[in-house]
């Protein structure tokens, strides 16, 4: 554009300067007024996402106060396993006292009888019956048991234990291979 005529260069040039101006204040002030409504914007969905991070903070706090409540009563559950466990350990044991202890006292009836049967047989001369059942019986329960001789090995080796030759032999064989290797 060029001036008009008779209005001087220089007024002209500022009256466009500031028409220039003028349009810049303009589009900065709808600049601004469209960065204070994302401002506005950005700060209500701060203001939801601040709500919505409190929420899942006491949900959290919640979730964590249940866990910890949860492994106390797991904590008591495993104690009150192990007391029960205890006494049921306790239990099988008197079991199992209560079962020997009516075996060994059939064994011992067995045995009774077995005695009163050989008392009756020797007076009736039935003996070697009544021998072999007492025999059979004390044998069962480990109060007696045929004597069995030694295999050779046996007697060889409980008299160079009774006469300290085991001893010598291992300390003799020990020397030998130490000198060796």
């Amino acid at each position: 554009m060029r001036p008009r005529k008779g209005v001087p260069y220089e007024r002209w040039l500022v009256a466009q300067a500031g028409k220039a101006l003028e349009a810049k204040v303009k589009a900065a002030e709808a600049k601004l007024a469209a960065s204070a409504k994302e401002v506005a914007t950005l700060e209500a969905a701060a203001v939801k996402k601040k709500a919505a991070t409190d929420i899942a903070a006491k949900a959290v706090a919640a979730a964590q106060e249940k866990s910890a409540a949860a492994k106390t009563k797991t904590a008591e559950a495993g104690k009150e396993i192990s007391g029960k466990q205890a006494a049921f350990d306790v239990a099988v044991a008197r079991k199992e006292s209560a079962r020997i202890r009516a075996k060994f006292a059939a064994q011992m009836v067995s045995e009774l009888k077995a005695v009163i049967a050989a008392g009756d047989t020797a007076k009736s001369g039935a003996s070697d019956d009544a021998k072999a059942a007492l025999s059979a019986a004390w044998g069962r329960s480990f109060a007696a048991a045929d004597l069995l001789p030694l295999a050779p090995e046996q007697l060889c080796w409980s008299a160079m234990q009774a006469t300290g030759q085991i001893a010598a032999q291992r300390t003799a064989r020990a020397a030998h291979f130490g000198s060796i290797f």
